[in-house]
């Protein structure tokens, strides 16, 4: 059960009561997936179970009272105590009112964000019944007015007029979504995001380096857009933050979105992203020395590259090539060919604290070299440094971009977690996505957003790639994989002593020849390979 569904979710509640069955779970999240409803809709929808079975199911598991609504015990004057934009966000009525408590009844008591929204809307203690999605909606529209059909609330946008008819046709925000994935796949948006404030809402979207508003939305269109989006991306578990993914079919064939959400007091942030297409990006031959050299003693070689790059790191150089016999161990998650070839040990779901513990306990099982998939924090990257201290072999990666990651190893250095004694060399480096070559097109820049590059300007002019089928819709035709081994000698310890930031040891890095990834990435830039807004993410973290 637990491979297709987690735990405490509505789906494990069914299959541990014995109403459903793991044949049942797969039926339903095809269905989900299919049709974009929601998990417990799905098995209604497919005759499995009725809507009384999952309210009895969730009533009985946890210890909630199952209600059933009508008019003649509801009192209007209660519809004060709860805002509508609230109770129909999230499916809620007010019962009733006795002193500081309030009665709620939920059709979802598993939504945790709901719990939160309604106990800070009312300013009361809330306690939640459980009631059937029929009665919730009759009881809302007693109690506040029928909710208005067929508007959905899109104010103003880049849309046509048919375009946003359309859409404010379809009050469930699916048309409005499929609308904002258009532009992803065809108008040459790298990311869309919605801010919500109260009341009201704006999407951006971002072109390069560029910014520009795309549409306005009403505080109604907002949470039921979200909550659409929230359904299709199954993001059912509800916190401060979540990522899913959306495959979407266009015009132009299929489409995966990348869906990024933050939680906020009056609403949320979202964000859409087109995913960054995935190439095998072989490490560069003529690093392969100098990784060696850093690597065959004792100490610390901390790797300042994405993850995948790293797992590419340690598969070509040190699994494939590595000496006979040597005995190597990864915390980490890994990649299929190093599951095969050595233990991983994964990290990502535990604290800082017990990763560094567990950092700490592999030198106990004598690896003659310990990887470190991510020690994308101080606490992790001092553990690593402990560790090479006691003798060890290390390679530290930190999950991220040579800028972000020489920012980590500043600070480290700089509150004294990370000592000279401990470090034997820093690999430094970037995987940028280049452009399709099938949809490249000049990209116009305003003054001002061309000297955010801080590069004298291209006579050839920027390119950006809009997407098309032969890319997959990602604007990319490839990667580049640049890679510099630093060693850390004497006078890279002294830059780091000197210096006052990170940025001030990058320029001294590059003065000396030793950091030239941000002169490759221009160069690139330049010649039309890759995009304004690839280059900053390399030259800024």
């Amino acid at each position: 059960m637990s491979q297709w569904v987690i735990e405490g979710s509505l789906g494990a509640i069914l299959f541990n009561s014995q109403i459903i069955t793991a044949e049942d779970i797969q039926s339903a999240l095809a269905e989900q997936q299919r049709s974009g409803c929601r998990f417990g809709e799905a098995l209604v929808r497919l005759g499995i179970v009725t809507a009384e079975d999952i309210n009895w199911a969730l009533s009985q598991h946890l210890d909630i009272p199952y209600i059933r609504l009508n008019r003649e015990e509801m009192d209007p004057d209660t519809a004060i105590q709860l805002p509508e934009r609230v109770a129909r966000r999230f499916r809620a009525v007010p019962v009733i009112r006795i002193g500081d408590e309030l009665r709620v009844a939920l059709v979802d008591p598993l939504d945790r964000e709901a719990h939160d929204e309604i106990q800070a809307a009312c300013n009361c203690s809330v306690t939640i019944s459980i009631a059937d999605e029929r009665d919730v909606q009759e009881m809302l529209d007693f109690l506040y007015g029928a909710e208005e059909k067929g508007a959905f609330g899109l104010l103003s946008s880049t849309a046509s007029a048919a375009e946003a008819a359309e859409i404010n046709a379809d009050p469930t925000g699916e048309r409005f979504m499929g609308w904002l994935i258009s532009l992803l796949a065809r108008k040459g948006y790298r990311s869309l995001t919605l801010m919500t404030t109260t009341g009201s809402g704006a999407v951006t979207g971002r072109q390069g380096v560029i910014h520009r508003e795309v549409a306005r939305l009403t505080g109604d269109a907002c949470g039921r857009f979200v909550a659409r989006l929230r359904s299709r991306a199954e993001l059912t578990v509800s916190g401060a933050a979540s990522r899913g993914e959306i495959e979407y079919v266009g015009e132009g064939g299929p489409l995966t979105v990348q869906v990024a959400l933050l939680g906020g007091r009056d609403g949320e942030v979202v964000t859409l992203r087109r995913p960054e297409l995935r190439h095998d990006i072989p490490f560069p031959i003529e690093a392969a020395p100098g990784l060696r050299e850093v690597t065959s003693l004792p100490g610390l070689v901390v790797v300042a590259l994405p993850t995948e790059a790293t797992r590419r790191l340690v598969e070509r150089l040190i699994v494939e090539q590595g000496a006979p016999g040597e005995r190597l161990l990864l915390l980490g998650e890994g990649s299929p060919l190093l599951r095969e070839k050595l233990p991983c040990i994964p990290l990502e779901t535990l604290s800082s604290n017990d990763a560094a513990t567990v950092i700490g306990e592999a030198l106990e099982h004598g690896p003659d070299l310990l990887i470190i998939e991510r020690c994308g924090d101080i606490r992790r990257l001092l553990a690593a440094a402990r560790a090479a201290l006691r003798g060890g072999r290390v390679v530290a990666g930190t999950g991220a971009g040579s800028a972000e990651s020489l920012a980590l190893i500043f600070t480290a250095w700089q509150r004294h977690h990370l000592i000279p004694a401990a470090l034997r060399g820093i690999v430094v480096g970037e995987v940028i996505p280049t452009l399709c070559r099938s949809c490249r097109e000049e990209l116009s820049l305003s003054a001002e957003e061309a000297a955010r590059l801080r590069l004298p300007l291209s006579p050839e002019g920027y390119r950006q790639s809009p997407g098309c089928t032969d890319c997959g819709f990602t604007g990319q035709g490839g990667s580049e994989f640049l890679v510099e081994v630093i060693p850390c000698d004497t006078p890279l310890i002294g830059l780091f002593e000197r210096s006052g930031s990170s940025s001030d040891v990058a320029a001294a890095l590059a003065a000396r020849g030793e950091y030239r990834i941000p002169e490759k990435a221009a160069r690139l830039l330049l010649s039309g390979e890759i995009s304004p807004e690839s280059y900053l993410r390399v030259v800024t973290g």
